[in-house]
């Protein structure tokens, strides 16, 4: 393992690709995350969800039409790590494959994925870091037709005060060394844009991530998308 999830685990949990093992009970109850979030509700909050709320299946047609719809974004983003902290940074999006994510200094990583590989560059120690992208959970919003209702495994579908939740659960490809994962995407519950998500790896570590100030379908430089080696870098 070359990078701890707990380091760089906006959308990756690298340090599963070395182990094994059963998932931890985070990852084998995914309702109890959800579970967890509406018992922060008031009674008169869940009145409301409730009143409102449509079918999974409708939720599900909403969110690929409004997905699929989107073919670039560009905005900032907020993550909060399984240790409790919290990096923020510039992310830009241009569908299929392509996504960047710039972290705020002090943080010293750049995560860029190329339409096939994943790299994450350490400014720090100077090395670049790469996966496939079909062995991360970016691959489930980065495809060119999203339909999550057949390209995943939906485990739940709930409707809060303020958006939709749908858990995923993260299996590998076939043939792809990684850890089995869960995946909340949270969506706002009016036009159904992707607003954030919470990752949990194969080992139980959560990360949470919300994007803000989101701006959608605009002129983004395939550049952005390019992580270039240097000969003095460690290659990995």
């Amino acid at each position: 393992m070359i990078i701890a999830s707990y380091l760089i685990p906006i959308f990756i949990s690298f340090d599963a690709l070395a182990l094994a093992g059963p998932a931890q009970e985070a990852v084998a109850n995914p309702t109890q995350h959800v579970q967890n979030e509406q018992s922060e509700l008031s009674p008169e909050q869940l009145k409301d969800a409730a009143s409102t709320e449509l079918s999974g299946d409708d939720i599900l047609k909403k969110i690929n039409s409004r997905m699929s719809e989107t073919t670039s974004a560009r905005g900032g983003f907020v993550q909060t790590d399984a240790l409790g902290e919290v990096t923020t940074g510039n992310f830009y999006l241009r569908r299929p494959g392509r996504v960047r994510f710039e972290y705020t200094s002090p943080t010293p990583y750049l995560i860029v994925s190329d339409g096939t590989t994943v790299a994450i560059e350490d400014k720090e120690l100077d090395t670049i870091d790469r996966a496939p992208l079909s062995a991360t959970p970016l691959k489930h919003f980065l495809k060119t037709n999203l339909d999550f209702s057949t390209d995943t495994s939906v485990l739940d579908i709930r409707t809060l005060p303020d958006s939709h939740l749908v858990v995923l659960e993260d299996n590998p490809k076939d043939g792809e060394e990684a850890l089995d994962g869960l995946v909340f995407l949270k969506f706002n519950k009016e036009n159904f844009d992707l607003i954030g998500w919470v990752t949990i790896d194969g080992l139980g570590n959560e990360t949470r991530v919300d994007l803000i100030d989101m701006e959608l379908n605009v002129k983004i430089s395939p550049r952005l998308f390019v992580l270039e080696d240097e000969d003095n870098r460690d290659r990995r």
